[in-house]
């Protein structure tokens, strides 16, 4: 039974009859479903949904076959991130554009558009947006069948595998979503087969798989921080403890590495945010303020005309929802 949907802004996407019914219907018959979400901290709001696909096998169909139990592409926040662990599928993440972090393995990977991360979700993840104009990512949860022989065949030489944009991975999952939006008859075979050519093309991409951790652990920790407490008060001093430095140290390091400040990183990320409040919301500029740290309305109009060289309000006429 598939359930599928397309081209919602989120407040559409959470009424939609479909997604609701389909979620329903995947947690009665598959329970650890729940933990995708409870037991994990997560700021899951996208800002556009381009379609989801809800696939909810028989029995014998999950017995025998893998299954795409959750698949959909969406563009999330600046601010987005989701943290969790003990939640029994396997997750394919694929950047569409713009960029990502992942934290798996003790290991922080850094993920543009191309690159292509094989997980599984038992295992504790970490993965947030790393990109001021946000994140648009493809992902899909499986599990059935021969998955799990299938899924160690895959990572054995790694999990993470870049430049995939022409890879016979891509254009099965491609396929996938050509399937779930109009699923016809031989939905699940369709699928397993479409799934099991994709896992079992990934060992062949040798010279595109990364081996070693691209990003510093006190950069990935003290990106993460700020990203998740963006609208507190954020002091180097916090900071500089998070990652084991002298608070004048950790303050070089991180804009050598980030090209600026973490009081500039914070203020991009609150003026970000609020720019994409203004272009989602009807919420007033003093709420929109409040909502992503700043006390003050004036501060947050300088900061915001600072930035983007206009007020919030112009900015706002200017998206077309004065």
């Amino acid at each position: 039974m598939i359930f599928f949907c397309e081209d919602l802004s989120f407040d559409e996407y959470v009424k939609n009859p479909a997604i609701l019914d389909g979620y329903q219907r995947l947690i009665d018959f598959y329970p650890e479903i729940i933990s995708m979400t409870t037991g994990a901290r997560y700021d899951l709001k996208p800002l556009f949904n381009k379609f989801c696909g809800i696939s909810v096998p028989s029995a014998e169909v999950y017995r025998n076959c893998i299954c795409p139990l959750i698949t959909s592409q969406s563009t999330f926040p600046s601010t987005f991130f989701t943290e969790r662990e003990h939640f029994a599928a396997y997750m394919l993440l694929y950047t569409v554009s713009g960029k990502g972090k992942l934290q798996y393995h003790d290991k922080t990977y850094g993920l543009p558009p191309g690159s292509l991360f094989l997980i599984n979700c038992n295992r504790y993840h970490y993965y947030y947006s790393d990109s001021p104009g946000g994140w648009e990512y493809y992902v899909t949860h499986f599990k059935g069948g021969n998955a799990d022989f299938l899924y160690d065949n895959a990572v054995r030489n790694g999990h993470c595998f870049y430049n995939m944009q022409h890879s016979k991975a891509y254009e099965n999952m491609r396929k996938l979503e050509e399937l779930l939006r109009s699923p016809g008859e031989h939905f699940d075979s369709k699928a397993h087969m479409l799934f099991t050519e994709l896992l079992i093309s990934l060992p062949d991409q040798k010279d595109n798989i990364l081996h070693r951790d691209p990003v510093p652990e006190w950069a990935a920790r003290a990106e993460s921080y700020i990203i998740q407490n963006y609208y507190t008060n954020i002091t180097i001093e916090k900071l500089a403890r998070l990652t084991h430095l002298s608070p004048s140290h950790f303050s070089h390091k991180f804009k050598e590495f980030s090209g600026v400040s973490p009081i500039e990183f914070q203020l991009s990320l609150r003026i970000t945010r609020a720019m994409e409040l203004l272009q989602t919301t009807s919420l007033s500029v003093r709420e929109i303020g409040e909502s992503v740290g700043f006390n003050n309305q004036q501060n947050f109009i300088s900061k915001f005309r600072s930035q983007q060289g206009c007020t919030p309000s112009e900015y706002r006429k200017a998206c077309g929802r004065a």
